[in-house]
């Protein structure tokens, strides 16, 4: 439900069910994170991803991937160089 609302453009939906959620994954919070992006919204992707517990690789990717998006290079660059592992699609989203 949460990808579906992001998909639409439902922004303010998609973060009212994602805070509503008890439990959160890395899918979840990679969702949210992406449909910030998608809308133009960097500082509150930003600032969801910041209050991620857990930087998993794949939540660190949807980041990388969304600066990319938005022509934020050197954010992009600074994330990947701080990330603690890095997997095949962190390496291609830097390249």
């Amino acid at each position: 439900m949460l990808s579906g609302y992001v998909r639409n453009g439902q922004i303010v939906e998609a973060r009212a069910l994602f805070n509503a959620m008890p439990l959160r994954n890395s899918v979840s919070w990679g969702t949210m994170v992406e449909g910030y992006f998608s809308q133009g919204l960097v500082s509150e992707a930003e600032l969801l991803f910041g209050q991620a517990r857990v930087k998993s690789v794949s939540l660190c990717n949807t980041v990388l991937a969304g600066y990319a998006e938005m022509g934020c290079y050197e954010a992009s660059y600074e994330l990947f160089t701080k990330m603690a592992r890095r997997d095949v699609a962190s390496w291609t989203r830097i390249l």
